[in-house]
């Protein structure tokens, strides 16, 4: 590790900025406008490292080209890998009641686990047997599976990388036409509409069904909150308290009968819990012109991404730092610090997709690894 004074001394050699990005002016203008690329780059390119670039380029170095994430505290699985085990099966027509349970089999069988462990796994299942069947009564589907948890890949343009991505499904409705199936367990609230509408992803995967022959019309974007409503408590004299609590009418009015209340007497409560919903479906619509648009803009931060002269440099926004997993690395980088010693004891190498799907600790909602937690 260095000396204070060595330092000292190399920072008045040079700064910091020259030693860590060096070029030139005009090579730097050259980038901006994505001339400068490596023609010879094969590495393939996932959302979640062109999210990872455009959230902090900082983030980004640290993840993608140096390849460190912060080391993993052993957790039960999420409850979208449970999830998406589920809604898999269901849309190949097969037992996703049988399907959980061969989900926790694997999970039981991986490690020898504490008396906890095994308890978080058993309750992500059981939230999963909770969810579904509430899930298949709030929307009875009609579309027909054509694929189901399927990989891509699409070549770049102007360069011999590919994007790679996975498609949760890709379905024909009653009308004919086909869209592409996407379903989100978020903890704490839905993405709202105009969320959507800016959502990248959702424009970028579909260009990517055109290119492999599949022409979506858009995106069945489902949402099931990872939670079940709460149940209300029963007052002293028999009925049903009409406390306003985290549960839908649907779920009520289901209490209220197995509780032998009559629901008509409780109509009120229909309004007085309107807003909890624990599903939400968007359908994503977009011409192909939108889609084009999408693709040109991923394009464009691919070609930033991939330029061989490049601004690394962190982000401005202290919402992004704040949550950063990297947070203390920069510190130190600032610094001066040893940040070598940062990554030996609190980082490991960062591992491709098919590892983590193969290990079950991939972000149920496709998110960066880098982001996991914000």
């Amino acid at each position: 590790m260095k000396t204070a004074q060595e330092r000292k001394a190399e920072r008045a050699t040079t700064t910091r900025q020259e030693r860590f990005y060096p070029f030139t002016l005009r090579d730097q203008i050259s980038a901006e406008r994505g001339h400068i690329m490596n023609h010879t780059e094969t590495k393939n390119v996932s959302w979640s490292e062109i999210s990872a670039w455009c959230t902090c380029r900082q983030r980004w170095h640290w993840a993608y080209e140096v390849g460190i994430v912060p080391k993993r505290v052993e957790r039960a699985p999420s409850v979208g890998s449970c999830g998406h085990v589920a809604i898999a099966a269901l849309l190949r027509g097969e037992d996703w009641g049988a399907a959980v349970t061969a989900w926790l089999k694997r999970e039981l069988e991986k490690k020898d686990m504490f008396d906890e462990e095994i308890q978080e796994r058993q309750a992500v299942a059981d939230l999963i047997r909770g969810i579904i069947p509430r899930y298949l009564k709030a929307y009875p589907d009609t579309f027909v599976p054509v694929l189901v948890e399927a990989k891509f890949e699409i070549p770049i343009r102007g360069m011999r990388a590919r994007l790679i991505g996975y498609w949760d499904g890709i379905v024909k409705g009653r009308d004919g036409k086909l869209w592409l199936l996407e379903h989100k367990f978020p903890q704490q609230r839905f993405r709202s509409e105009e969320d959507l509408e800016l959502d990248g992803q959702i424009g970028v995967y579909q260009y990517a069904a055109h290119r492999l022959g599949y022409p979506v019309v858009g995106t069945i974007y489902n949402q099931l909150m990872a939670r079940l409503p709460a149940e209300p408590k029963l007052n002293k004299d028999g009925t049903v308290s009409r406390a306003r609590v985290y549960t839908d009418w649907p779920a009520y009015r289901e209490f209220l009968v197995k509780q032998g209340q009559d629901p008509a007497d409780y109509r009120e409560m229909e309004n007085k819990l309107a807003d909890f919903t624990f599903f939400q479906r968007s359908h994503v619509y977009r011409p192909l012109i939108e889609v084009r648009l999408f693709t040109r803009d991923m394009e464009r931060r691919i070609w930033d991404m991939r330029s061989t002269h490049k601004h690394i440099y962190r982000s401005e926004s202290f919402i992004v730092c704040g949550r950063c997993p990297y947070r203390e690395l920069c510190l130190e980088s600032v610094k001066g610090g040893d940040i070598e010693y940062i990554i030996k004891e609190q980082f490991e190498p960062k591992k491709s997709r098919e590892e983590e799907i193969n290990g079950n600790q991939q972000d149920p909602e496709g998110a960066d690894p880098t982001t996991a937690g914000a």
